[in-house]
């Protein structure tokens, strides 16, 4: 049977009533990627929409094959927990489904913290990272109206020291390719950035950039100098001469083994650590906020 693709959508909450199937947000960044899904073999199966706390269990899910894969180019809501009673617009609904619940189990391995506020690379993952760019182990992102980086926080002597986007760039982008979901048949790709705008650029980037890595499971994570958005852009062809820096490429076999490449280096083979267990949010409250952001100093 041959495999199939995915689409792994979520809400774009209409602005009154309940969702329906076609209220789904990120379409355009995942156009994108169809392109490169298809010459690694995938035919296009359908979508599947995580309406908000749709909680359906893994039996909905059958229509999965082996070889399968399941597709999101939204920023996975691994850490959008609202308090009771807080509105934020930024925040994205989990759905509850397994499929999401396994995903996210997964995900736990790369991250301590994801929302839109900020990113927390787990312990694992902040250690691929180049010596110089140690502090984008924890990236605080604007909120308003851009998705870029506004601070990174770097961990000296017992103290936090907070750093500025790194000079020449302005945004990251992270694609996550599985072989396997726990308990499912099929494999899952992530692909985004942190917001709308930098998410479509990202998979463009993505597209025309860096096929090899759907063609094995992987960990990346690139830094990005994207174009400030002109009025109404016709296309998303204004990040084809953008600057992209992959500080990590992180190669995950199944024999436990991993090849780790950084950016303007020679490839180089290590021993991966043992796959650590999901973890419980790491995220925590403010008053006032959501637990959507992050802690302002960590230390890793």
């Amino acid at each position: 049977m041959r495999k199939s693709f995915f689409r792994f959508g979520y809400t774009n909450p209409p602005r009154e009533g309940h969702p329906r199937l076609h209220h789904s947000r990120d379409g355009a960044a995942f156009d994108e990627l169809i392109d490169p899904l298809y010459s690694h073999g995938y035919r296009h199966g359908t979508f599947i929409h995580n309406y908000p706390f749709h909680r359906q269990p893994a039996r909905e899910f059958k229509f999965l094959q082996p070889g399968d894969l399941v597709v999101t180019t939204t920023r996975p809501p691994l850490d959008d927990v609202l308090e009771k009673g807080d509105k934020d617009r930024r925040h994205i609904d989990r759905s509850e489904d397994a499929l999401e619940i396994a995903i996210h189990q997964e995900l736990r391995r790369f991250f301590n913290h994801l929302s839109r506020y900020g990113i927390i690379l787990s312990p694992e993952m902040a250690a691929l990272l180049p010596p110089e760019y140690a502090s984008l182990a924890k990236i605080n992102f604007h909120t308003r109206g851009k998705a870029t980086i506004r601070t990174t926080e770097l961990t000296v002597r017992g103290g936090t020291r907070t750093k500025s986007a790194p000079k020449g760039f302005n945004a990251i982008g992270i694609f996550i390719h599985l072989d396997k979901v726990s308990g499912f048949p099929c494999g899952f790709i992530a692909s985004f950035s942190m917001g709308g705008y930098e998410n479509l650029l990202w998979n463009r980037i993505v597209r025309l950039r860096y096929d090899q890595w759907f063609a094995r499971p992987s960990f990346a994570l690139a830094l990005l100098n994207l174009p400030d958005e002109p009025p109404q852009p016709l296309t998303p062809m204004l990040a084809d001469d953008a600057r992209a820096k992959v500080l990590i490429e992180h190669w995950l076999k199944p024999d436990g083994q991993t090849e780790v490449q950084f950016s303007d280096t020679v490839p180089s083979t290590v021993t991966a650590k043992a796959k650590p267990s999901a973890r419980a949010s790491q995220s925590r409250s403010k008053p006032g906020k959501t637990r959507n952001a992050i802690p302002p100093s960590f230390s890793i």
